[in-house]
């Protein structure tokens, strides 16, 4: 395994792109998030590499993106190269520092000791949302 973690890094740093990562995985019968351990979690500060374009800040809304790539991300509000993303959802092609980075902190949606309710859970018999209060 370390041979093809060697092989995954030099192919993303040479080349820019997973081209046959996918198939060299495949090949040693393993899928490719049980041999790339992600550094980012879904809800995560990020800023993404629009290239020549600069950075873009957002959230991880979706790990292993069509079974391909690391991260799909929601990119935040407006930017400048608006005809490239139509609908603010990205996807980073590798897991690096060049295509992707950690994001600012973001402020919290609820001050400290705020009392909210929280989505806890389903009713087994119809369905129905069940919802618990807390602080």
């Amino acid at each position: 395994h370390e041979l093809m973690h060697e092989f995954a890094d030099w192919l993303a740093d040479e080349r820019g792109a997973v081209v046959g990562l996918d198939w060299l995985i495949g090949s040693l019968g393993q899928v490719r998030s049980e041999t790339h351990p992600l550094r980012f979690r879904v809800g995560d500060s990020v800023e993404c590499s629009l290239g020549d374009h600069g950075w873009v800040t957002g959230i991880v809304v979706k790990l292993w993106y069509q079974y391909r790539f690391p991260y799909q991300v929601l990119i935040d509000g407006e930017h400048e190269v608006d005809d490239l993303h139509e609908t603010n959802l990205i996807y980073a092609p590798n897991d690096n520092e060049t295509t992707i980075r950690e994001g600012p902190p973001r402020p919290l949606r609820f001050a400290i000791d705020s009392r909210v309710l929280c989505l806890t859970g389903h009713d087994e018999d119809d369905d129905e949302e069940i919802w618990e209060g807390g602080t």
